[in-house]
């Protein structure tokens, strides 16, 4: 660090070596990325919307199918408030079906964690003209423990190597889940 004397004002200024100004910058720069990873991004909710057109769905009827994903389910980020929020969300969507993909608990080393219970009560009141469906994600399988347990309590089928077929919209409709590929038994074959 090195003292200079500003003769213009009359005062003695510090100037920073160039690899602490470069230190520092990026200090701030990771802080602000910080920030916005912990206080506004999971504030927000964002619905993306698709249309897939494929030669295997060959009814006449469209059918709209909402996905939620990777919830990771940790206060203060991920509250059971917030989940209701993505439920009602998804409910005024008026889909089909609903289709949970696992990954409910949040295995981060700060926040507070949510108990399964908690973390899983509000996709209770998710609703779908042709049902609501669920796999387990990896998350789901270790760390805090009981999340596929608690998942199944709600009643929403959760797809365990297992296709089931429905009915929906005067269609016949297959549905498949597979146990996670890392931490369980995948099967396809089933």
């Amino acid at each position: 660090m090195r003292m200079s004397k500003n003769k213009a004002i009359g005062k003695t200024m510090m100037t920073l070596p160039k690899s602490t100004k470069i230190a520092l910058t990026i200090f701030v720069v990771l802080g602000f990325i910080g920030l916005y990873a912990c206080f506004i991004e999971p504030f927000k909710l964002k619905v993306t919307e698709w249309e897939i057109d494929s030669d295997k769905w060959t009814a006449q009827t469209e059918l709209k199918i909402a996905l939620i994903s990777d919830v990771h389910a940790i206060w203060p980020w991920m509250s059971a408030a917030h989940i209701e929020t993505i439920v009602k969300k998804a409910n005024a969507l008026e889909p089909d079906l609903i289709l949970l993909l696992g990954d409910y608990v949040g295995t981060y080393p700060f926040g507070i964690q949510l108990t399964p219970e908690q973390g899983v009560a509000p996709y209770k009141k998710l609703t779908a003209k042709c049902g609501v469906f669920a796999v387990i994600g990896n998350h789901d399988l270790h760390g805090i423990s009981g999340w596929p347990e608690a998942l199944v309590k709600t009643n929403i089928p959760v797809l365990k190597n297992k296709a089931i077929s429905i009915e929906c919209k005067n269609e016949t409709l297959w549905i498949a889940g597979l146990e996670d590929l890392w931490y369980q038994n995948t099967d396809i074959q089933k």
